[in-house]
């Protein structure tokens, strides 16, 4: 009777596990394809997900649906469709809550970030990252909180928040050292020694030579060409602001070099912007208006709105020392147009600026004056913004120092009564152990 009780369940398990599975499973079975073409086949991996979803919806399996938004959203990042990836994660987040799944609600918040980021809408990914940070889940997540605030930098950064970019990044660099990230310490000392020149080096070029110092030698060790090439080019920048040209020129050549090799585009665009830099410092302008030609065909077709902005910024100061003003003012205007429409602030500062020396070369005193009064708008709300954004994290920074300490004073407290108990289990051993082999003794002397 056992016997074909057992080879009646074979049967049904080898020719009927159609059945016996459900549709769920093919459902993620076509959402693990999804994941293995994303980035092969666009159009097969939507294919995959769509088919995935369809049946996860038929089955109303929402663990399914969930995960399929969910990667559907993280997709979508690569193909470069946010809105398409603010959709899916939606969706994906209002499942995962109804199943109280808090990771992956956090994947699904990371993703609208980048999707903000994508849409060049920094204060909306700065918001949203923001409130991921407030979360509870990153208070016994210490490494992902700190990548997390290193993205958080790299934003206020390229809307122009130097300054509370820097505060984040020293709390960001010190914590990667303790941990040894050889890594993160090499990209968090990269975007600070951007940074510092951002800042024009206000305070200095001692800090950017020391993180480049710190930075350098470890990607020789790790053999990363990507950052010993940024690295060459930010440190070429220290010494155009020190005047040293030659060793600008050096430095910034072995990045090109590297960068060339590795056919990094988008970067060789910075790298020729650098040397265009430098060449205006030379007084080589021919040679300065060939590289910024270079890093605009660059652009151009990479559609890099920064990127395009300051090209055309270089552009309009070229023409204005070869005293070309209306040509100068076209191209000032084109920067203008593109820094106040995704509010890159300081490049619509340099701008203005540079707008109005053209202006008062032309005679054209009132456009001038004009300018002025609305730079010095721009450039108070400016810094009284990213004072309330330094002085907020700075803040925070503090609190989450002090909670550190507490808890480690906590920690120390619980391991000071541990050991007091552990030391007078041991004196009670002790003395029971004296006692018993007291008594031992006597008995052995009796008999």
């Amino acid at each position: 009777m056992k016997l074909k009780l057992f080879f009646t369940l074979l049967f049904l398990f080898c020719f009927g596990r159609h059945y016996i599975f459900s549709q769920s499973s093919k459902a993620l079975a076509l959402n693990d394809s999804m994941e293995s073409y994303y980035n092969i086949d666009q159009e097969k991996a939507r294919l995959f997900g769509h088919q995935a979803l369809a049946i996860a919806v038929a089955e109303k399996d929402l663990a399914a649906q969930a995960l399929i938004y969910k990667s559907l959203g993280a997709n979508c990042i690569i193909w470069d469709e946010p809105d398409s990836t603010l959709y899916y994660s939606e969706k994906a987040k209002a499942l995962f809550q109804q199943l109280e799944d808090t990771m992956n609600i956090i994947d699904c918040q990371r993703f609208e970030i980048s999707a903000w980021q994508q849409k060049e809408n920094y204060e909306k990914a700065i918001e949203e990252c923001k409130k991921l940070l407030e979360s509870s889940y990153f208070e016994e997540k210490e490494d992902f909180y700190y990548r997390m605030m290193q993205e958080l930098a790299i934003m206020y950064g390229t809307i122009d928040h130097y300054q509370s970019a820097i505060t984040i990044y020293e709390e960001v660099l010190q914590y990667f050292q303790e941990q040894n990230d050889t890594s993160k310490i090499i990209s968090s000392c990269n975007d600070m020694i951007l940074l510092s020149g951002l800042t024009n080096y206000e305070n200095g070029f001692e800090k950017p030579m020391q993180l480049f110092e710190l930075a350098y030698p470890l990607t020789i060790v790790i053999k990363d060409s990507l950052y010993q090439a940024q690295l060459l080019s930010r440190v070429a920048n220290v010494y155009l602001e020190q005047g040293n040209f030659q060793k600008a020129k050096s430095s910034l050549e072995q990045s090109l070099f590297i960068r060339e090799a590795m056919q990094d585009q988008v970067r060789l665009s910075f790298g020729y912007q650098d040397m265009a830099n430098i060449y205006m410092k030379e007084k080589d302008y021919d040679k300065a208006m060939e590289y910024v030609y270079r890093s605009l065909q660059i652009v151009s077709e990479d559609k890099n709105h920064s990127q395009t902005c300051y090209d055309f910024e270089l552009m309009g100061k070229l023409f204005q020392i070869k005293n070309e003003h209306n040509q100068a003012i076209n191209y000032f205007n084109q920067a203008i147009d593109i820094a106040t429409e995704y509010r890159f602030g300081q490049q619509l500062l340099d701008c203005i600026q540079a707008r109005i020396l053209s202006l008062s070369a032309l005679g054209k005193i009132e456009e001038a004056n004009s300018d002025f009064y609305h730079y010095l708008d721009t450039y108070e709300s400016l810094k009284a913004s990213d004072q309330i954004e330094q002085d907020f994290w700075q803040d925070k920074l503090e609190q989450k120092k002090e909670q550190k300490q507490l808890a480690l004073e906590h920690k120390n407290q619980q391991m000071s009564v541990i050991k007091t108990i552990l030391i007078c289990i041991c004196i009670i051993v002790i003395c029971w152990l004296f006692i018993t082999n007291g008594k031992i003794k006597r008995l052995s002397k009796k008999s």
